[in-house]
């Protein structure tokens, strides 16, 4: 990914897809609301929610550096790919 981090809203809703086993997709569903007994990544998703302002930060002063944090975050977890034990690794390991 480039230095601005250029990434599409489509890219950050499939990565929202991509850590997240619920469904139907819900790009608002809250940290608490993933059932239990799936293996959804919190962190990221909440990345892809601060980015696409679905979460509405409160702090003024600090929203666009969080923003752009969170926007970083998410390039990089766009580059890992699946890797054979089922999780996500850095790009050039194996696929499955």
């Amino acid at each position: 990914m480039s230095e601005h981090h250029e990434i599409t809203d489509d890219q950050l809703r499939d990565l929202f897809a991509r850590h997240c086993e619920c469904r139907p997709i819900d790009l608002a569903r809250g940290e608490d609301d993933h059932a239990a007994n799936h293996d959804c990544d919190t962190e990221i998703l909440r990345d892809v929610q601060v980015v696409l302002d679905v979460v509405v930060l409160f702090d003024d002063v600090g929203r666009i550096p969080a923003m752009r944090e969170a926007r970083s975050r998410c390039a990089e977890a766009l580059l890992r790919k699946r890797n054979a034990r089922g999780g996500w690794g850095a790009p050039g390991n194996e696929a499955s």
